[in-house]
C-alpha cells in the first residue's frame, strides 16, 4: 500500500508539474518573453540610438549611464550619429554644456575626432571648461583611439609613448576613414587657434608628430573617402605653419600630383584657401602650375573665382597660363571675383599676348568648326568647388579639350 501510495503520490506530483511545452508554462513565461523582446527589438531599430542621442542632448545622465552599462556593439554604436545634424552623443553633450555626460562618454571610449555635418568636432562646439575635458582625454581609451586623438592634437609626447609601449596599426582609421596622419593634417588651423589651451606637458607639435608617424611607416598617401591625402588637407589649411608641414610631407614622399574625387591636386586646394605661402611651397616642390581639376579648372581659375589676388600673382610668376580655358570656355579673367584680381589677370593677359609668338595654323573647315562649337556648347561643368559633386572625368580629356577650345577662339 505504501508503495502504491508512494506511486500515487509521485504520479500526482508528476501530474501537477506542467510539461516543458505545456500552455501553463507558456502563460507563466509570457511576461518575461515580452520584456526581453521589447529590449532586443528596440536594439534592432533606431529607437535605441535615438533614445541615446536624446539623452545626451537633454543632459539625462541616468539614462545615458543605464544605456551604456548594458550596451554592446551589436546593440548600438557609441558614436552613432544624429541623422539631421551628424552630431554624435559626445558632440551633443559638449554643445549643450553637459560636462558630466561628456566625461562619462569619454570614459566609455567616445571618439573626439568625429565631425558633424557642419564639419565641427566636439572641441569646436564646447565651452572652455568642456574643451579641457576633451583635450585631456587622450590616453584613457584603447591604443588605437589614443593614437588617433594624440596625433590629431599634435601631442608628440603621448604619440611617442604609445608607439614605444603598445602594438598599434599606424594607419588605423576612425569611423570617418581617417588615419592618424590624416587627422593631424585636417585640423591644423583648429589647434593653432586653441594652442594656448593645451597643457605644457602636451604642447602642439604637428611637425614632430608627422616625423614620428612617418618613421613608423605611416602611409603619406593614404586617402580619405573623398580621395584626399594628408597633403590635400594641409594644403587647404590657412594655418601659419601649413607651409612648413607641406614641405615636410613632400620631403617624406607625399605625392604632389595626387588627385581627389574632384580631380583636384594639392595646388588646387591651396589656391582655393588663399594661403600664398602654401602655394609657393607647392610650386617650389615641383607641382604643375596649370594642373587641370574639376571641369578643366586650373589653380589660376580657382584663385580668381575666390578673389585671391596674391595667390594669382604667385601662380603667374611661376608660369601659370592666364589664357587657358576651362571646359565651359571661360578663362581666369572671365571668372574673377574682384576688380583687383580681374585687373591683375587682364594685365597678365596683355603681357601674354604681346610676348606670345603668332601661330601659323592651317584653315579649319567650317563643318569642323561647327562640330567643335556644338560640343563646347554642351559643356555644363561649373567652376569649383567643395559643393560640387565628385567627377570621374577622364584626365587626359581634361588636358586636351581646353587646348582645342583656345585654338578655335583664336581663329575666330
Amino acid at each position: 500500500m505504501k508503495e502504491e501510495g508512494g506511486s500515487a503520490s509521485k504520479a500526482g506530483a508528476t501530474a501537477d508539474v506542467p510539461l516543458p511545452n505545456s500552455s501553463a508554462r507558456k502563460t507563466l513565461l509570457d511576461p518575461y518573453h515580452d520584456l526581453a523582446s521589447s529590449i532586443f527589438d528596440m536594439a534592432d531599430t533606431p529607437e535605441m540610438e535615438n533614445t541615446f542621442l536624446d539623452a545626451a542632448k537633454e543632459g539625462n545622465y541616468a539614462k545615458i549611464e543605464s544605456l551604456l552599462m548594458r550596451r554592446n556593439e551589436t546593440i548600438f554604436s557609441l558614436d552613432v550619429r544624429d541623422k539631421k545634424t551628424g552630431n554624435t552623443a559626445l558632440v551633443w553633450a559638449a554643445q549643450r554644456g553637459h560636462p558630466k555626460i561628456v566625461d562619462l562618454l569619454l570614459r566609455y571610449g567616445a571618439d573626439v575626432t568625429l565631425r558633424n555635418f557642419d564639419c565641427q568636432t566636439a572641441v569646436e562646439v564646447a565651452s572652455p571648461q568642456i574643451q579641457q575635458l576633451l583635450l585631456t582625454s587622450a590616453g584613457i581609451g584603447g591604443p588605437h583611439r589614443n593614437l588617433r586623438q594624440a596625433s590629431w592634437q599634435g601631442d608628440s609626447n603621448l604619440v611617442q609613448k604609445i608607439l614605444e609601449e603598445t602594438q598599434v596599426d599606424i594607419n588605423c582609421r576612425n569611423d570617418e576613414g581617417l588615419t592618424p596622419l590624416l587627422l593631424l593634417t585636417r585640423d591644423v588651423m583648429l589647434f593653432e587657434k586653441i594652442g594656448s589651451k593645451l597643457t605644457a606637458d602636451r604642447p602642439y607639435d604637428p611637425h614632430q608628430v608627422i616625423e614620428q608617424l612617418l618613421s613608423h611607416r605611416a602611409d603619406p598617401n593614404a586617402e580619405d573617402e573623398e580621395g584626399k591625402t594628408a597633403l590635400h588637407y594641409v594644403a587647404a589649411s590657412k594655418a601659419k605653419i601649413a607651409s612648413q608641414l607641406v614641405t615636410k610631407l613632400l620631403e617624406d614622399g607625399s605625392d604632389i600630383e595626387s588627385r581627389d574625387r574632384r580631380c583636384f591636386t594639392p595646388i588646387h586646394c591651396a589656391s582655393q584657401s588663399g594661403n600664398v605661402d602654401v602655394v609657393l611651397s607647392l610650386l617650389d616642390g615641383g607641382c604643375e602650375a596649370n594642373a587641370r581639376g574639376y571641369a578643366g579648372t586650373t589653380p589660376l581659375h580657382i584663385s580668381a573665382i575666390n578673389g585671391h589676388d596674391q595667390v594669382a600673382c604667385a601662380l603667374l610668376r611661376k608660369g601659370a597660363d592666364v589664357m587657358l580655358y576651362d571646359d565651359s570656355g571661360l578663362t581666369p579673367v572671365d571668372v574673377a571675383k574682384t576688380k583687383k584680381v580681374k585687373a591683375t589677370l587682364k594685365h597678365a593677359w596683355t603681357e601674354a599676348t604681346q610676348h606670345r609668338e603668332p601661330r601659323n595654323l592651317a584653315p579649319v573647315r567650317e563643318g569642323s568648326t561647327r562640330s567643335l562649337r556644338g560640343k563646347n556648347s554642351r559643356h555644363t561643368g561649373e567652376v569649383v568647388f567643395d559643393s560640387l559633386v565628385s567627377s570621374s572625368m577622364n584626365l587626359e580629356s581634361a588636358r586636351l579639350k581646353p587646348k582645342h577650345t583656345r585654338e578655335i577662339g583664336l581663329l575666330n
